[in-house]
């Protein structure tokens, strides 16, 4: 999807990421659940990790050095219909996004099912966390 909204948005694309000012890497890739590497570039980085939860690893290692990590609460979280995605970067580059947001750009509803996701899955941890392992339950 990246290289036809490229396209549309009439950039030049060329296959040398190192020679490139913006680069997308999908990891895990869908459809295929390939992890590719991901490539030390002098531009932009973004990477998608819409699958990451799926994965059992993450590039969130990348952010101090720039890269911008996207996620989003449709696949791991349910949330398809909410349309609810978030990007995770360094404070500066987080300021620059913010600033070109479009106003308004996610319903209230969709804000409120994300952040509700956010707590419940918190709340999950916490109660594990706190929980002896189940080998030292006793028997009912």
């Amino acid at each position: 999807m990246y290289r036809f909204a490229a396209i549309m948005a009439g950039a030049t694309l060329i296959d040398d990421p190192a020679q490139a000012d913006l680069v997308f890497v999908c990891r895990p890739n869908n459809p295929t659940g390939e992890l590719p590497n991901v490539p030390d570039v002098p531009g932009q980085l973004v990477i998608d990790e819409a699958y990451a939860d799926y994965a059992g690893v993450d590039a969130l290692d990348r952010l101090d050095s720039g890269a911008i990590v996207l996620r989003t609460f449709s696949k791991a979280y349910g949330l398809a219909g909410a349309r609810v995605g978030y990007a995770l970067a360094t404070r500066d580059l987080t300021r620059v996004i913010t600033s070109r947001q479009a106003p308004l750009s996610v319903s209230s509803l969709s804000a409120a099912l994300a952040l509700a996701s956010v707590w419940i899955g918190i709340a999950i941890s916490y109660r594990s966390a706190a929980l002896p392992p189940s080998s030292a339950m006793p028997a009912r």
